[in-house]
């Protein structure tokens, strides 16, 4: 699978954030099933909450920088799958994108460069990295209420 981009969000400490990548390619000759991501050697402060898979015909999306929780904010429009719910075919690109959820406990500027990507093809079970290039400042305090931006500017 191959992809990867360059962000720098700024958020308040505890707002929800999200982080979206896909659609995924896979490269090689074999159907391929994600089955897990996480983030390459973020800091203790850094809390992910979920991962989860959106389909992207649904949701018009195919990266995705922003904050909420976006399963509760817009329940018709993102609704969530596990990441190894998908088989992506040989030569193909993948019908969702993957999204991180997560948190960050102290203000800060911190750098999330890279995924871990765990997938399965055939009978073999690999990880690679898969670059984002992230970069979160944090600022204190957090801001008021659960929804940092009102849902017509989450859902689309």
């Amino acid at each position: 699978m191959a992809g990867g981009f360059t962000t720098t969000m700024p958020v308040h400490t505890r707002e929800i954030v999200d982080i979206g990548i896909g659609p995924l390619r896979n490269v090689t000759g074999t159907a391929a099933r994600v089955l897990s991501v996480s983030f390459a050697h973020a800091p203790p402060q850094v809390q992910t909450l979920n991962v989860r898979a959106y389909n992207v015909n649904q949701t018009g999306a195919t990266t995705l920088g922003g904050l909420g929780d976006l399963s509760k904010e817009c329940p018709t429009t993102y609704v969530p799958h596990p990441v190894s719910s998908y088989v992506t075919p040989a030569h193909s690109d993948t019908p969702w994108f993957i999204v991180i959820a997560f948190t960050i406990s102290k203000p800060g500027r911190y750098y999330l460069g890279r995924l871990i990507l765990r997938y399965r093809t055939g009978t073999h079970e690999g990880w690679q990295y898969q670059n984002i290039n992230a970069t979160v400042i944090v600022k204190d305090p957090p801001q008021p209420g659960p929804r940092p931006l009102p849902a017509s500017d989450v859902c689309n």
